[in-house]
């Protein structure tokens, strides 16, 4: 992987490189803020206000019209977290696993890149691969609950979640708090 990736940044039009661009082009033409909004969310803001000021400050109808698009074109989706008590907070993130690492890792990167520093772009990918991994697999999880669904015997799935999709651990200290009230450890009910 670390091979291709280091041939892939040598080369400003390969195609690890300049597919998401043409996909962005495509997905979001005239819908400038959409691009902006999303460039946030990519960046790693997940919350409606974080990604108003990660996006230059725009307004709450802008915004939510922005995530609207973006989330009819599922390049984003908004996930609830897991809760015994319903919430209107969402996390946003990039739906497509592959514009999710471009956004963040790769993006960012372009005019580095062209300059032909494609070394410093892959050493920090190296540095925030770990980080990187964690949140992209997160959806999987999630997708691998909810086929194992329903099981109310399942520890910290609220109800909605025992009839609707999984939803999302936010932090790990909504984890703890979750498995200190559980009885049983998730890994444990894999008997």
């Amino acid at each position: 992987m670390w091979e291709f990736l280091q041939a892939a940044l040598s080369d400003p039009v390969s195609a690890l490189l300049v597919s998401a661009e043409r996909s962005l082009a495509a997905e979001c033409p005239q819908q400038v803020q959409a691009r902006t909004v999303l460039s946030a969310i990519g960046s790693g803001e997940r919350t409606f206000s974080n990604i108003a000021r990660a996006a230059g400050g725009i307004g709450a109808t802008p915004l939510q019209r922005s995530l609207g698009i973006l989330a009819d074109k599922r390049v984003i989706a908004a996930e609830l977290p897991v809760s015994t008590r319903p919430s209107k907070d969402r996390r946003y993130r990039v739906a497509d696993p592959y514009l999710r690492f471009w956004l963040k890792l790769l993006g960012p990167a372009m005019e580095e890149v062209e300059r032909g520093r494609g070394d410093l772009t892959l050493q920090r990918i190296r540095e925030n691969w770990t980080s990187w991994r964690g949140r992209a697999i997160e959806p999987l999880v999630r997708e691998a609950l909810a086929r194992l669904l329903p099981d109310a015997n399942l520890p910290a799935a609220p109800p909605s979640a025992v009839t609707g999709p999984v939803p999302t651990m936010w932090r790990s200290t909504s984890w703890e708090r979750t498995a200190r009230r559980s009885p049983r450890s998730c890994c444990s009910s894999a008997r």
